[in-house]
């Protein structure tokens, strides 16, 4: 889920929108056919114009760019875009969308797309209540103003307006739809835990390095320091290694400059940052 840090978190909410992935599996049967038939690619043109307007795709090779190319066709074939809110989305809206989901599958392929089947984007960010129960037995009720959200088996959900934001400052630290991409890869093992799935033995080092930097980390924000990465990330490990995966798409110096060992293990899992500099 994205807490407006504009905010971030994943998790599951309430949303009269969501109710759509519940519905006859007419998504699922569109997936399915696309594993089949091929794809249409994206017209030229217009993925020109995404190139043009999204920085993090302008800056890929042209490998990359292809293969982003293949997988927001993917997307977008296989996954409902559903505006609420009366937002309007155009098809260079949607495509946009779209490429900033299906950057952290350039290592990872379209695998990463699994599970799921509807995007849903609000105007702004929107409002969620959870409730949760501490350890005296005290029901307690929480309001947040979220940018993002990602439900296990369910849809994700973003802001249209925190999109635009990082679109016009992306070396900001922050792209929520790269952090709620990061949950969606993190659920694909069962498990919600900041480890997406991986061979066993880059599994075991990850798990042990990203466990040690987030102890690190937690420790820093809990004595009050400032810190270079958003406090955010000291929620949980799911949303540590959410946040840091933002960082590594759009403030990569600063990552590897705080965080060296799990900017080492994002960028063999991302691939190379598109504001890596040298």
């Amino acid at each position: 889920m994205t807490p407006r840090r504009r905010a971030r978190h994943a998790g599951t909410a309430s949303c009269p929108a969501c109710t759509a992935e519940s519905s006859p599996p007419v998504p699922h049967l569109r997936w399915l056919r696309g594993l089949f038939a091929r794809l249409d690619p994206i017209p030229a043109g217009q993925w020109q114009r995404i190139r043009a307007s999204v920085p993090w795709v302008e800056r890929l090779d042209s490998d990359r760019d292809d293969r982003l190319r293949a997988l927001t066709a993917e997307f977008l074939h296989g996954k409902t875009i559903t505006p609420v809110g009366g937002l309007i989305l155009d098809p260079d809206q949607r495509c946009t969308l779209a490429a900033l989901c299906c950057l952290p599958l350039l290592e990872f392929g379209a695998e990463g797309l699994h599970g799921w089947s509807q995007l849903i984007v609000y105007p702004d960010a929107f409002r969620v209540q959870r409730d949760h129960v501490d350890a005296a037995g005290v029901l307690h009720l929480d309001d947040a103003e979220l940018s993002g959200e990602a439900w296990d088996a369910g849809p994700l959900i973003l802001s249209w307006a925190d999109v635009c934001a990082d679109i016009a400052d992306a070396e900001s630290g922050c792209c929520v739809a790269v952090h709620e991409m990061a949950h969606k890869l993190d659920m694909l093992d069962g498990a919600i835990d900041g480890t997406p799935p991986l061979p066993r033995e880059w599994q075991r080092a990850w798990a042990r390095d990203f466990q040690s930097a987030y102890d690190a980390f937690v420790t820093q924000v809990d004595a009050g320091r400032e810190t270079a990465i958003d406090p955010y990330a000291a929620e949980a490990t799911d949303e540590f290694f959410a946040v840091c995966s933002e960082y590594h798409f759009s403030a990569p110096a600063l990552l590897k400059r705080e965080m060296p060992v799990v900017a080492s293990h994002l960028e063999r899992f991302y691939g190379r940052s598109p504001f890596a500099s040298g």
